[in-house]
């Protein structure tokens, strides 16, 4: 690794400046004293130079041999230290630089994988915040079937009491044909009584035969006014007839809308499978939503039992009637 040059001067500053502060001027704190510049070679040599002039002031006096000899083994073994240390630092600064771009590599790679998955949690919370909003929209739809389906209860109830009351008007009028139907026979067994006393005898009472010909123009009359009530009675059931068939269409359209939603319910309970860990609330909604909609389908079916049973007891009683009607119907009368 490449270093910036240190000065003899900047060495023999940071010595003075290590020991003015009561710190051991190695070559070690030399170097962070200089901001960790230079080589640890090149400060020794600057540090041996400072001390030697320092102690032997501005002359130098000549060594003789054998002291130069032993401060040139000196010199040699420590520039072999020196080498050897700055081998070491290289090394490790070597093994450092390493280390650090391999951290700066993981770090980078742990930077983009967290932000994948932040953009992965935010598509998450995205959706699951659409399953919320596509969640209340399916109950507000099933608050609003809920009340649709109280309101056909409420018509259904409503339906029944108006069937009760067809019924009622129609027993009573049927009850008044058979009255009138034992008029006109009475009448007939008069006529036929008065005939044949008239046979029998003078005709000299024709008064009275006029009297009993508007009493049985009366009861004609009456028996008329019995088989409009019917008619109209009959139209009325009619009318009955076709709102119930009506609202078995609306039922039935209720009855696809929850089958719809449900479908719709079931997609949706798939579609949140990915989301399973972040969405536990949502799936417990879901599942208590396809609860309610199985209440409700099967309140549909039992509601629909029980107005088929209602309808086919009303039309067996029309049946019943009719045939009885029929049977008891007008005579024709043959009059002299």
């Amino acid at each position: 690794m490449a270093r910036t040059g240190v000065s003899y001067d900047e060495v023999a500053t940071s010595i003075q400046v290590l020991e003015k502060a009561g710190l051991n001027p190695s070559i070690r704190n030399i170097r962070e004293q200089l901001g960790n510049k230079g080589s640890l070679t090149t400060i020794a040599e600057h540090k041996r130079a400072f001390e030697a002039e320092r102690d032997d002031g501005p002359t130098e006096a000549l060594p003789d041999a054998l002291t130069q000899g032993l401060l040139k083994g000196a010199k040699i073994y420590w520039a072999e230290l020196v080498e050897a240390a700055q081998a070491d630092i290289d090394r490790a600064e070597r093994a450092t630089a390493e280390v650090i771009s391999k951290a700066q590599t993981t770090e980078a790679a742990a930077v983009e994988k967290h932000d994948v998955l932040r953009d992965q949690l935010g598509q998450c919370q995205a959706t699951l915040a659409e399953r919320d909003q596509a969640l209340h929209t399916s109950q507000i739809a099933h608050e609003a079937l809920d009340k649709k389906h109280r309101q056909q209860l409420v018509e259904a109830a409503t339906l029944t009491e108006a069937l009760k009351a067809a019924r009622a008007s129609i027993d009573q009028g049927q009850a008044q044909i058979k009255q009138a139907t034992k008029d006109l026979a009475k009448a007939d067994r008069e006529q036929q009584r008065l005939n044949d006393h008239l046979d029998a005898q003078d005709t000299g009472h024709t008064r009275e035969i006029a009297t009993l010909k508007e009493h049985l123009a009366d009861q004609l009359h009456h028996l008329a006014s019995a088989n409009a009530n019917a008619e109209a009675l009959t139209a009325e059931l009619r009318e009955l007839q076709r709102q119930s068939a009506e609202h078995d269409k609306n039922e039935a359209v209720l009855s696809f809308d929850v089958d719809r939603l449900s479908r719709d319910n079931r997609e949706l309970k798939d579609e949140n499978a990915c989301l399973a860990i972040l969405s536990g609330d949502l799936q417990s909604k879901i599942n208590a939503n396809e609860g309610h909609l199985t209440e409700l389908k099967q309140g549909q079916v039992k509601l629909i039992d029980e107005k088929d049973a209602r309808i086919a007891d009303l039309i067996r009683e029309r049946t019943v009637a009719a045939v009885t009607a029929k049977k008891s119907g007008p005579r024709k009368k043959v009059t002299k």
